[in-house]
């Protein structure tokens, strides 16, 4: 995710404005579909303890969907 300075002086070198702008968009693209993905994994956990504060157990269908969640999240 991102890009580092020596690729950055590459994209610069190699690459036209609008070409830079383009990857620099698409980077933007990526970055905001791992913060959502993030922010569900971060519900997933915060439904999930709370069902464990209210009756100190989780159904098998909570623990899968937390685990797909972090897989999701895994793969960006």
């Amino acid at each position: 995710m991102g890009f580092s300075l020596k690729e950055i002086e590459q994209l610069i070198k190699n690459n036209t404005s609008d070409e830079i702008r383009e990857l620099f968009m698409l980077q933007i693209k990526l970055i905001r579909r791992k913060i959502e993905n993030l922010k569900l994994v971060e519900k997933g956990l915060i439904n999930a303890n709370r069902i464990i504060e209210s009756n100190n157990s989780l159904r098998w269908t909570d623990i899968i969907n937390l685990i797909y969640l972090i897989n999701m999240e895994e793969q960006l």
